[in-house]
């Protein structure tokens, strides 16, 4: 409020106002002057305090403070009569606080009066409170204790005691609890408090850094406490409690709130205080609760609270309960009267939660009765929990119920536990329940359940559900939709069932069920049920028919209806549902009815199905009959089918079908490949392609408990058909015509005609005991086509036709097949010994027999051969094994030969293989191995001879190379043919003896060149370990050629010999070259040339002796072609160190008499006896030219020590002549020089007459020259001196000199 000044009010220029605005007088100033009334005794009553306050701290500071030991006694005497306990103290400090002393107490003890031990304090602080004057007796403002350790313990006899001190009895009972509510505050703070319960036995409990303070105001009492525990029983605690009351005596009159907030600590602790409570075992709990109390009860309850692992305690079992938690609000309005509201309860048991999120609403009397509300119950831990307490309950075969109650409302009369009347309602969200014994719900049903004493009403309905059902149905049942209600009324001792209407949704079908029932005290189920179906695929209806009418006739309906709709399906069952499903028409009726379209009927997995079905189908309890008009099978349209299946629960039930079809054989056959005839033919029928019209009658009986007992019977008509066997190595069979029959054991016939292998035959089969069928054949054939069927290879070679007879048995498969044929008027082409005239009889026994792969033909004709055949199991060529003369080989895979003759002509051989080559192209078995053994003393080929001959011929086929492994007389070892390109042939021979052995060709071989004349040498790869010429041996021999377009090019030829080396190559033609000539460079180095002579039979002729000889070679014609008299070329000759022996030993004499003074050189050079062993070189040079096997020289020098030679003329190699002239000049010129300087005892001399006749090219050697004459044969010549004093003849020059 704002007051105007005065100044504002009235002025010297105001204008009066009138009387009419005048306002109300102002009393504003009143209220001023109470207001300074107030003020001033405020001042007044705060000066008085102001001045007792400083009369009290100059009292306190100057009179009190340095006597406070002298009032230590009267301190002690008060607070020992106030607490009822002897106190003693040791010093006290003091000062002033602002308003009052703060007095400071060391060293108190505290003690009963009677008693020695004490609580010692080592500080105290107090600050007294100014109303101590008012109550006359010591009050606190403030007491405050620090580092307190108590320890306080309960004995056996339940006497209190702190730190050893007793609480219970004496003169300070009660007053110390009761003078300590009286104070203002005081507050502990105790480093330690422990807690020994010896009555109980428990552990010592101790609680750190605990604060207690107590507070007295006008309003009542505090308390507030609040500690560490050291100990799992109580890890927390929290305490704040407020109320009013008198002492402690009167503490049931007191009224107030009281706060807990515990930690997680173990309830067995509050079990031993709390005997009583409805909880056992250990248990752990954690609570903020707030109770307010009066009377001595709790009268209201509220908080939030969490129990874990602990167990009600119950009369006949605990309950455990893992976890219990939630917010409460209880409230007690009188004795005995309980309302109770909770939420958010979570409650968990041994078998789960039974509580989730829930609320309860309750008010009850605990003798009139009551209501409770509830929600959010769990019946999957609830359901076993009440089973184990309720007995009717552990009567029932529900062993498991899950879902949720949503809304449930008990209400009961009487005392809870032994109500006089009960009316519960509740309904449940999705329900599941597990019966001992099957069936089981997958998925919720929702629904409402009424119950009362006398009755109840169950409505259900539900969406997506599972029913199984394993011993009853096949598969789970898929409840799309489910709706219904069932009723019950108690009648009399029973109770009467009635089922309105239930209506179920599958993806099959639609169905209603309807019906009633009674079930009596005593006794089964009595009633009727009805089922509708409007449509239903008939494969789906063995899913919803129940096990109780058979296992096997189950497993057989559900594996039989395969297809088609069934229409107006209808099905009751009525009587005593205990009995069903009424064997032998017992207990009720059990009747379905049925119209099919379309149906398909697998009566057995081994067997066609039946399709097409149009008819109808009836059950009769345990009698089923299907009745089609029409059907078809595999293909084959049926007439007159009828299926039926009688008492499949009273005896073993059997198939039964008769039906009969006329079509195609072809489908006809394939109906019986696709059943178990064939297999019980050993798979004959499945063998078989036929084409043509037949009729057929058929006729089942199949047991379903054991199928393979089934038994068939029927027939097949043929009026001309083709038949081929494809197991079976046997030609298409046509124009078949007969009945044959057939059952469950094999097929009989009294005769089928049929036309194979270019002739007429006839065929019977019948049936042995054993299950073994006899078929018997005879008829004639052609053999080409016979040996087109099994060996095509020798097709070419054999004509004719011939008369045959032929038994087989079959009884899973072919057993054996003996095929006899006398081969008159067969003709056979081929070399001795299987020449054969078609009027000849040659007996040839052919035996068929089956494999594990397939087929084996063995045949024998005489003592000629034999042989095997093996086909696989389509027929087709897998190997071939012919014996000539010896054992058959085993052919696996391959074509083996083994021939043994005593003497063998190769080339007609080569003819018939060359005439069958032309063939394997085409023929089946042609890409098989060839294995061919031959053993004979003599093998011929043309005019050439190998003796002793013992080969194997390898050929794995296809591309793959030619091997022989040749073991003879003449030559051993391993040749590899290839031919790829224009071929190659690689040889490993350990041996080769040359030339081979020839015989005289006749003029009845001509054919034989012209055979040979085709053969093209190959590229050659040729290696022999030991070469002989006749009965030399000459070395290894290696040799390189390959044909390279019309000549053959010898790349390397190489003659290894310990005393040299003989290499050679060229070019030589091939067959049908332009330029027929062969060449080739011929180049040989030896170390020992007498050695080389003596190892081609000269010996003795030529020591030592080394050089090369070298040239070029050629004669007309191919390679094998070489002639002397046809050879042309030129040869050098350069020998080095060697000696003639044998020489002319008139010559030798003279030419060492004349070479006395070289004897000291003769040494050097280790020429020993040259004059009387021969003639000794250091030198042999020359060359040749070869024409027409003429070698001609006129270059020829021989230098020796002793002489030199020169030789010049011509040898005629082919016709063994020669003419030749040798001049002969022996060294005597340095011997005269010598002896000259010896004369004179002149060596200057000696050197200067030896320097002068070089000079003069030897003019003393060119006076005693010679010259000989050499002509005649090369094995006898003729030597002739030509005079003694022939012209000179010029020295050979050296190699030195020619450089």
């Amino acid at each position: 409020m704002r007051f105007q000044r005065y100044d504002e009010i009235v002025t010297d220029h105001s204008t009066p106002t009138s009387p009419s605005d005048v306002t109300p007088p102002d009393r504003s100033w009143r209220i001023l002057r109470v207001a300074r009334r107030i003020l001033r005794a405020a001042a007044w009553l705060l000066a008085a305090a102001l001045l007792l306050l400083a009369v009290s701290f100059l009292s306190f500071r100057f009179l009190l403070l340095p006597n406070l030991d002298r009032l230590r006694p009267y301190l002690e005497q008060s607070l020992g009569d106030a607490s009822g306990m002897a106190i003693k103290v040791g010093r006290i400090d003091g000062e002033w606080l602002w308003w009052a002393p703060v007095l400071t107490l060391h060293d108190v003890q505290v003690r009963p009066v009677s008693r020695v031990s004490a609580i010692r304090l080592s500080r105290v602080e107090l600050i007294p409170a100014w109303k101590s004057w008012l109550h006359l007796e010591p009050r606190l403002a403030s007491l405050q204790l620090d580092d307190l350790q108590l320890a306080l313990q309960r004995d056996r006899h339940g006497k209190l005691s702190l730190n050893g001190i007793a609480l219970s009895g004496g003169k300070g009972d009660n007053r110390l609890l009761d003078w300590l509510l009286r104070q203002d505050s005081i507050t502990l703070s105790l480093k330690q408090l422990s807690w020994h319960d010896q009555l109980l036995a428990l552990p010592v409990l101790r609680l750190e850094g605990l604060t207690l303070r107590l507070q007295d105001n006008w309003r009542g009492h505090r308390l507030q406490l609040h500690g560490r525990p050291d100990s799992p029983l109580l890890p927390g605690l929290l305490l704040d409690a407020g109320w009013q009351g008198g002492a402690v005596a009167d503490w049931r009159q007191w009224q107030g709130e009281l706060t807990l907030a515990a930690g997680s600590g173990e309830l067995s602790l509050l079990k031993r205080y709390w005997p009583t409570a409805p909880f056992a075992g250990q248990g752990r709990a954690s609570s903020r609760l707030t109770a307010a109390f009066a009377e001595g009860r709790i009268t209201a309850l509220q908080g939030r609270w969490q129990v874990d692992d602990v167990s009600l305690a119950l009369q006949r079992r605990d309950l455990p309960l893992p976890r219990l938690a939630g917010e409460v609000d209880y409230r007690s309005a009188a004795a005995g009267e309980h309302q109770l509201q909770a939420s958010h309860l979570t409650l968990s048991g041994e078998f789960g939660p039974l509580l989730r999120d829930a609320t309860v609403d309750a008010n009850w009397h605990e003798q009139r009765g009551g209501r409770v509300q509830l929600s959010g119950v769990s019946l999957a831990g609830l359901w076993p929990v009440l089973q184990q307490r309720v007995s009717v309950l552990r009567e029932l075969p529900l062993t498991a119920l899950d879902g949720e109650l949503g809304k449930t409302s008990w209400q009961w009369q009487g005392p809870w536990r032994a109500p006089r009347d009960y009316r519960l309602s509740t309904a449940f969200r999705q329900l599941r329940p597990t019966l001992s014994a099957s069936p089981a719900l997958r998925g919720g049903v929702n629904g409402e359940l009424k119950l009362a004493r006398d009755g109840g009403e169950l409505s259900l309905s539900g969406q997506g559900l599972t029913l199984a059902w394993p011993q009853q149905l096949a598969e789970p049942l898929a409840l799309q939709q489910l709706a219904g209600q069932l009723r019950w009324q108690r009648q009399g001792q029973g109770w009467q069932f009635t089922l309105p209407a239930l209506r179920l949704q599958t993806p099959d079908l639609n169905a209603e069920l309807s019906g009633q029932g009674l079930l009596p005290a005593q006794g089964a189920l009595q009633g009727r049920l009805d089922i509708r179906v409007p449509q239903v695929a008939v494969a789906r209806v063995s899913r919803y028919l129940p096990a109780v009418i058979g296992r096997s006739t189950l497993d057989w309906l559900d594996m039989a209806l395969v297809g088609g709709t069934a229409r107006n399906v209808t099905a009751r069952v009525e009587g005593d549902f205990s009995r069903f499903p009424f064997g032998n028409d017992a207990g009720g009726r059990f009747d379905v009815d049925a119209e099919v379209a379309g149906g398909v009927l697998r009566f057995d997995r081994a067997w066609p199905d039946l399709t097409a079905i149009d008819g109808k189908f009836a059950m009769r309890n345990d009698h089923v009959l299907v009745d089609a008009a029409t059907a078809r099978t595999a293909g084959v349209a049926l007439q007159a089918v009828k299926v039926r299946l009688p008492d499949l629960m009273t005896q073993p039930a059997h198939l039964l079908i008769d039906g009969q079809a006329r079509g195609a054989l072809p489908q006809m056959l394939a109906y019986t490949r696709s059943s178990p005839v064939d297999g019980w033919l050993g798979g004959f029928l499945s063998t078989i392609d036929s084409q043509g019209e037949a009729a057929l009658k058929l006729g089942l009986d199949i047991p379903l408990s054991a199928l393979l007992q089934s038994k068939v019977r029927g027939e097949v008509s043929l009026p001309g058909n083709r038949l081929q066997f494809r197991q079976l190595p046997l030609p298409p069979l046509q124009a078949v015509q007969g009945v044959l029959h057939f059952n469950e054991r094999g097929v009989s016939s009294p005769g089928i005609g049929f036309a194979a292998f270019g002739g007429q035959g006839r065929l019977t089969a019948t049936q042995r005991r054993d299950d073994v069928m006899q078929f018997a054949v005879q008829g004639d054939a052609a053999i080409t086509p016979v040996l087109q069927q099994y060996v095509p290879l020798l097709s070419p070679l054999v004509s004719g036709r011939t008369p045959y007879q032929a038994n087989f048995d079959i009884s899973n498969n072919l057993d054996d097949l003996q095929l006899l044929l006398s081969l008159r008027g067969v003709a056979i082409q081929a070399p001795a010994p299987l020449t054969k005239p078609a009027d000849a009889e040659w007996p040839l026994l052919l035996r068929l027999r089956p494999t594990l792969q397939g087929w084996q033909l063995a045949w024998q004709q005489q003592e000629r051969a034999q042989g095997t055949v093996t086909l696989d199991a389509h027929g087709n060529l897998r190997g071939v094994g012919v014996g000539v003369g010896t054992e058959v080989p085993a052919s696996p895979q391959q074509i083996g030969i083994a021939i043994r003759q005593p003497q063998l002509d190769l080339l007609p051989w080569l003819g018939v293989v060359r005439q069958l080559a032309g063939t394997t192209g085409t023929t089946e078995g042609a890409g098989l191995p060839l294995h061919l053994q031959l053993a004979t003393p003599l093998l011929q080929l043309a005019n050439y001879r190998l003796h002793d001959v013992d080969g194997r011929l390898d050929w794995p086929g296809g591309e793959a190379p030619l091997q022989l492994q040749l073991d003879s007389r003449e030559a051993a070892g391993q040749l590899r043919y290839s031919a790829a390109g224009d071929g190659r042939v690689e040889a490993q021979l350990s041996r080769l003896t040359l030339p081979l052995p020839e015989e005289t060709p006749t003029a009845g071989d001509a054919g034989t060149g012209s055979l040979l004349a085709d053969v093209s040498v190959p590229a050659l790869e040729v290696a022999v370990a030991q070469l002989f010429w006749e009965r030399y041996q000459l070395g290894q021999l290696t040799l390189l050629a390959q044909p390279r377009g019309e000549q053959w090019q010898l790349d390397k030829v190489t003659l290894q010999m310990p005393e040299g080396r003989l290499q050679l190559n060229g070019v030589a033609p091939r067959e049908g070259s332009r330029q027929p000539l062969t060449r080739v460079d011929v180049a040989f180095d030896t170390e020992d040339a007498g050695g080389l002579l003596t190892r081609f039979g000269i010996a003795d002729a030529l020591y030592g002796g080394r050089g090369r000889l070298d040239g070029q070679l050629a004669w007309p014609g191919r390679l094998h072609d070489f002639e002397l008299a046809r050879l042309g070329g030129q040869l050098r000759l350069d020998v080095r160190d060697g000696r003639f022996a044998q020489v002319n030993p008139g010559v030798a004499r003279l030419l060492g008499i004349l070479s006395l003074q070289s004897l000291s050189r003769r040494i050097r050079l280790d020429f020993t006896d040259v004059f009387s062993s021969g003639f000794a070189f250091d030198a042999i040079t020359g060359s040749a030219a070869v024409r027409d096997g003429v070698f001609a020289s006129d270059d020829v020098r021989m230098t020796g020590p002793a002489a030199q030679v020169t030789l010049r003329g011509e040898a005629d190699l082919p016709r063994n002549q020669q003419n030749v002239r040798a001049r002969i000049t022996p060294h005597i010129s340095e011997s005269v020089s010598l002896l000259a300087g010896a004369t004179l005892v002149n060596p200057v001399l000696g050197a200067a007459t030896l320097l002068t006749q070089k000079i003069l090219q030897d003019p003393i050697n060119q006076v005693f020259s010679f010259e000989y004459q050499i002509s005649g044969s090369l094995t006898d010549p003729q030597v002739s001196k030509v005079g003694e004093n022939a012209s000179p003849v010029p020295p050979p020059k050296t190699p030195e000199d020619n450089r």
